[in-house]
């Protein structure tokens, strides 16, 4: 039920204007020479002046400083708005010779009043504390009453409901009829409406949004009382529309309950509003659940509600609660949630709080972690985790050492098996692992570690190569054998050599195998693990049809070095040529075992430095071109 409190009207202050307005008329000059009638007014503001000097009769000149000539005139209208000194020359030579005086014209701005509607068809007019000193308030064509700045005129009863034009004057003390002036209109009733607040919302900033059904014609106050107190008191109201937007109170800090009082001032009465509290809410994002907690919005309330990110989430008829905790929740996800308390009339929203929901748990290493190489790809398998699910992300990670672990590769999958591409995983031998986090974040530990067949292989001499591996890990029962798979280009199988040491094999390469391209390292498991196959990385190698000269001959009959040619496997298209120092040719043949004997033209040759030229096809089909220098000695 609306509040109402009858004052004694003996505390009314009406701000009756007790004094005439020519009590304050008539202003000296600086040294009382002369003075105005009005030394403040609105434009055009007409002055005269008397002079009040024992001079006789003598010429006195006055300036306006408003721009108008010296003239010996002593009344002048300022037209223009501001502040002016009136200059006074007297012509008689004596020290001062002038004698100065400031008035003050403003502009005729029509005065910003408020209609006060009271009960009973009676109605007063409360005027603004500026820019005027006192009003004149005009209820009808002959009744009129003065008010002092800021103040309720005396209230006028009409006696009946209706339109009354009122018209409210400004005046400045001593100064000019000039004046701006209001026209309003005062809408008489019988009983005043009673004012209701509709909704209050507390915002992070620490401010809060009233609004409000309001009546025109009467005069409003907001009042507040802290942490659910009983005592009001009044705070600043500036209503935007029915609205008003409260940014100096501390809404983090304390719970204040918001009322409206209108104010009937012929009557010195108080209508109240409904009361409103402000709802203010924190939540703790806790595991498993986000607990919500708000302050107890006082025994009006009946009913609350939660909203979680913009949508109805739960309600209940017991506005006593004070906490909600919140558990269906998807973990990893940001919540946002706000309070609304309902009450007879109106409803308080609390601010928004937002969160992430989490969940922490321990989750189980992932075993039975296998690899192997495919071409220059990695290829990781593992059996699937308890725990594990659709929402899995993967990471692949590896280490040198065997202990510190970096990341490889993430990657999101349902499945338990992924080919990691990776160029450093070409270039070290390294131990792998999985871990996987679920959709809240949470991290496995590391899984068992496995550590692929990783191959290196070192050429020692032409067509050998002197490979070595790592053991593979792990396997439950062990690898039963190694072996050494030769390919050709397009990564066909060429042929296959089994392997006792479980780390080493020195590969030697015929003509048999002239088109070797890659070599790789198999290893097959044993026991539970006898289906198990990995195959290492693969290396380049090549079969060399090296074909070799010696730098120097003796074809001096000693039965040593007797013939100078080419040493190594057997090509096709074979051609060998030598020629002397001058460019002739002294040896040519197609047939590779034979060689030159020292002979040119039927004689020895002489001793010195020749040049030779091969060229021919190896069983692979590569193409054979050396050249090179050679001595011949002791010819």
């Amino acid at each position: 039920m609306i509040q109402r409190k009858r004052f004694i009207r003996l505390a009314i202050c009406w701000g009756v204007l007790a004094l005439s307005v020519a009590a304050h008329a008539q202003k000296t000059s600086k040294i009382g020479r002369f003075s105005v009638d009005k030394p403040i007014g609105c434009a055009p503001l007409t002055i005269n002046i008397s002079e009040l000097d024992n001079f006789g009769n003598i010429s006195r000149q006055y300036l306006y400083e408003d721009g108008a000539p010296v003239t010996n005139s002593a009344t002048h209208t300022f037209n223009t708005p501001g502040t002016f000194n009136i200059v006074q020359v007297i012509g008689l030579d004596i020290n001062p010779k002038t004698d100065t005086l400031e008035i003050t014209v403003n502009s005729p701005e029509p005065p910003q009043v408020t209609v006060a509607n009271c009960r009973n068809f009676s109605a007063s007019v409360k005027v603004p504390a500026s820019p005027y000193d006192f009003y004149r308030v005009y209820y009808t064509a002959v009744d009129s009453v003065d008010v002092l700045a800021g103040n309720y005129a005396v209230p006028h009863d009409y006696g009946v409901a209706g339109s009354f034009p009122v018209r409210v004057k400004g005046f400045y003390n001593g100064g000019n009829d000039g004046c701006g002036e209001t026209n309003v209109t005062i809408n008489t009733r019988q009983e005043l409406t009673d004012p209701i607040l509709n909704s209050m919302e507390t915002f992070q900033d620490s401010t809060m949004l009233i609004s409000a059904t309001l009546n025109s014609g009467i005069s409003y106050v907001l009042q507040v009382s802290e942490n659910n107190g009983s005592t009001f008191s009044e705070i600043p109201l500036v209503f935007q529309g029915n609205q008003i937007l409260l940014d100096q109170l501390l809404p983090m800090t304390n719970d204040y309950c918001f009322r409206l009082a209108a104010y009937d001032p012929c009557n010195n009465e108080y209508y109240y509003s409904n009361t409103l509290c402000q709802v203010s809410l924190a939540a703790s994002f806790e595991q498993y659940r986000n607990l919500l907690n708000w302050v107890p919005p006082g025994p009006a309330a009946q009913s609350f509600e939660i909203y979680r990110n913009d949508t109805l989430y739960y309600q209940s008829a017991n506005a006593g609660t004070t906490q909600y905790p919140d558990s269906t929740l998807i973990c990893n996800t940001n919540y946002c949630y706000q309070v609304r308390v309902n009450y007879p009339v109106g409803f308080a929203l609390s601010q928004v709080v937002c969160g992430t929901s989490f969940e922490k748990q321990n989750l189980t290493p992932i075993t039975g972690i296998y690899s192997t190489y495919q071409g220059d790809d990695l290829f990781l398998s593992w059996e699937s985790a308890e725990q594990a699910n659709a929402n899995t992300t993967y990471q692949a990670v590896y280490s040198f050492d065997g202990s510190n672990f970096s990341t490889g590769a993430t990657f999101k999958s349902d499945i338990t098996e992924q080919v990691v591409s990776n160029p450093q995983f070409l270039k070290n031998s390294y131990s792998y692992t999985i871990r996987y986090s679920d959709e809240c974040d949470n991290l496995s530990p590391p899984g068992t570690i496995t550590r692929p067949v990783f191959l290196n292989s070192e050429q020692q001499q032409t067509n050998t190569f002197h490979l070595t591996w790592n053991r593979y890990l792990p396997l439950t029962d062990g690898v039963r054998q190694y072996y050494v798979d030769l390919w050709d280009i397009n990564m066909a199988l060429l042929t296959t050599f089994d392997v006792w040491d479980p780390t080493f094999y020195e590969l030697r390469l015929t003509s048999e195998y002239s088109n070797a391209a890659y070599v790789t390292v198999r290893a097959e498991g044993l026991g539970v693990d006898a289906d198990f196959v990995t195959t290492s990385n693969r290396r380049a190698i090549a079969f060399h049809s090296d074909l070799y000269l010696p730098s120097a001959f003796t074809p001096n009959g000693d039965g040593l070095n007797e013939e100078f040619g080419v040493k190594g496997p057997e090509v096709s298209d074979f051609i060998f040529r030598i020629y002397n120092r001058w460019g002739e040719l002294v040896f040519y043949t197609t047939e590779q075992p034979k060689g030159w004997n020292g002979v040119f033209k039927g004689a020895r040759a002489p001793q010195g430095t020749y040049r030779y030229y091969v060229e021919g096809t190896d069983a692979g089909g590569r193409v054979i071109k050396k050249s090179g220098n050679f001595v011949l000695l002791k010819n």
